[in-house]
């Protein structure tokens, strides 16, 4: 059997960041030690159509209608999965644009959410059902006004003061051990071993898994493993500094060893300091937990509210972090054919994606043709390469860049 690991990490990375609306949002993909990659992200800039503009309400009583109408709204996804990529491509695909469908008067809340997520794992199985991955949900829902922060699983989603570094809010890890966690696991016939459902999972709930939701006697939030979400609002009108809360969605590979949620916070909030920039910071993040000797796939989203809307990109600006090794650059097919991806056509969405794929085929296919972090151990951050924008990449039309390393 294949080893799920790889002697040294890959540790290019996949960036994508763009500005709207007073948010500036950030994310990155790195596929680190694990022999594949399971991850995703997923951003959508004004998630709503015009003829459904809304996000769920806190109570109908905090916003006017006219509000509503003029709201809009921005999404932030991250599935991690295991046991295959399947899961969290079909999450990826399906969830936001499901969410996106709902109408106004639906009031885009918890319950319609839910039923979303519920729905979309049986099609899931439908649609493959002898498939065995699944994938956790971290997941923001954000506007000007509010949030609607939700997960599945082991991913975090952490709010924070970004001036003091206060935690305000942090999802709890949906593990088999946690006590109410272990009561349904128990009831539904099963048990928990070194951690984990049965002996095997060490998530408690996951989208996918469907190995362990097969029981008909059952509701679907009474199996071993259940896809059933925790949701917390924050309003961002009601706080005194409102403009000084961000987001930060990550997987596990960020806390596999010794980081918490406080270090994470506290390294966001000191690059900040020294005038950081966000994808910078999106950046540096993952290559912190490679130190920490995390050993998983990494994936982070930085979502931070600004004072002023100006100089916005309400486009996805995409480019990656390609790390070529020096004897690698005599040969500038591969590279000029990252390049066209980037550069070719003027479809945001439709180039995203195929960056997006292009990436996941050259971390499996090309692997042993990328730069490995060689010094686990060191925190000087000069063993990383220094990059430099591609020539003339910076006059394209869509604002996309490619990022070279030395």
């Amino acid at each position: 059997m294949p080893s799920q690991f790889l002697d040294a990490p890959i540790v290019m990375q996949l960036l994508t960041t763009c500005k709207t609306n007073g948010f500036h949002i950030s994310s990155t993909e790195m596929n680190g030690e694990r022999s594949d990659m399971e991850d995703e992200t997923d951003i959508q800039t004004n998630l709503m159509s015009e003829s459904s503009a809304s996000l769920p309400s806190l109570s109908s009583s905090l916003l006017s209608a006219n509000d509503l109408n003029n709201e809009q709204v921005h999404w932030a996804g991250l599935y991690d999965g295991h046991a295959g990529d399947k899961s969290s491509q079909f999450l990826k695909e399906q969830l936001s644009a499901s969410i996106s469908k709902l109408k106004k008067q639906d009031q885009f809340d918890e319950t319609k959410i839910e039923m979303i997520i519920r729905d979309l794992d049986t099609k899931f199985h439908s649609i493959y059902p002898t498939e065995r991955s699944g994938c956790t949900i971290a997941s923001a829902i954000f506007s000007s006004k509010r949030a609607l922060i939700f997960h599945v699983g082991d991913s975090r989603v952490v709010a924070f003061n970004n001036k003091t570094g206060q935690i305000l809010y942090a999802t709890s890890d949906h593990k088999p051990t946690n006590k109410d966690e272990t009561a349904r696991i128990l009831k539904a016939g099963g048990f928990v071993e070194d951690e984990r459902v049965c002996g095997h999972l060490g998530l408690s709930r996951a989208f996918g898994d469907w190995g362990y939701k097969l029981n008909n006697k059952l509701a679907w939030d009474e199996q071993l493993v259940i896809c059933k979400p925790v949701f917390h609002h924050i309003s961002f009108e009601n706080q005194e500094n409102q403009d000084d809360i961000d987001i930060v969605l990550f997987c596990d590979g960020m806390v596999e060893e010794t980081l918490t949620n406080q270090n994470i916070v506290d390294e966001i909030l000191h690059l900040r300091q020294n005038k950081t920039s966000l994808v910078e910071i999106a950046r540096h993040l993952p290559k912190m937990a490679i130190r920490d000797r995390s050993s998983d796939n990494i994936s982070v989203i930085l979502i931070h509210r600004e004072n002023e809307q100006k100089d916005d990109m309400p486009k996805l600006t995409c480019f990656t972090d390609f790390i070529i090794q020096k004897e690698d650059l005599k040969d500038l097919h591969s590279l000029e054919a990252r390049h066209s991806f980037i550069r070719r056509g003027k479809n945001v969405a439709k180039n995203y994606l195929l960056v997006n794929t292009y990436f996941k085929a050259c971390v499996r296919e090309n692997r042993n043709s990328f730069l490995r972090d060689s010094d686990r151990d060191s925190d000087n951050d000069d063993n990383y390469p220094l990059y430099y924008d591609s020539e003339d990449d910076s006059d394209s039309e869509d604002g996309r860049r490619l990022i070279v390393f030395k």
